[in-house]
């Protein structure tokens, strides 16, 4: 397994377990602080994350087919 595998299947993982944990904090969690919170940072993290690890994944598979035609 390549580097950038390992890389994107960690951050795969903790983003998950993130997401997993966001919600549990929700139901436990019902104010003005985490309404700001949630419209000002994680908002923004559930779009950005699933992207970067998408494109993650494409640079890696760049690279794969790279070495594969120079290889």
């Amino acid at each position: 397994m390549s580097s950038l595998s390992e890389i994107e299947e960690r951050l795969s993982h903790s983003w998950k377990a993130s997401l997993d944990q966001w919600k549990v904090a929700c139901d436990q969690w019902n104010d003005p602080i985490r309404h700001g919170f949630e419209r000002d940072v994680w908002t923004e993290f559930e779009q950005r994350v699933p992207e970067f690890i998408r494109e993650l994944h494409n640079l890696n598979e760049l690279f794969q087919q790279a070495r594969r035609e120079v290889g």
